[in-house]
């Protein structure tokens, strides 16, 4: 798959994915996301997501989540931020 082919399907994903989730999100990457872990290149950051509807989303995003990762190939993983963490270490992403 050519780049530049990906990031439109990165684009995409990511709008299908927010739209769905009704919450800011958007990919990981090596300059904002602390630490390193496999994966990290198919991970999408969800913010201000209150523990008690985090598995509940998890569950409406199955849909999306399998179309995600059929175009792009592999896993799609999902990483929740609790309100409190969002604003504590996240809130430069979500106004950005």
């Amino acid at each position: 798959m050519l780049d530049a082919e990906r990031e439109r399907l990165r684009v995409l994903v990511l709008a299908l994915v927010r739209s769905a989730a009704g919450y800011p999100g958007r990919w990981t990457d090596e300059l904002t996301c602390h630490g390193d872990f496999e994966g990290r290149a198919q991970s999408i950051e969800l913010f201000s997501v209150p523990v008690s509807e985090q598995r509940g989303l998890r569950c409406r995003l199955r849909d999306v989540r399998k179309l995600a990762e059929a175009l792009l190939g592999g896993p799609l993983v999902l990483i929740f931020h609790t309100p409190e963490a969002t604003a504590k270490h996240y809130e430069h992403v979500v106004l950005a």
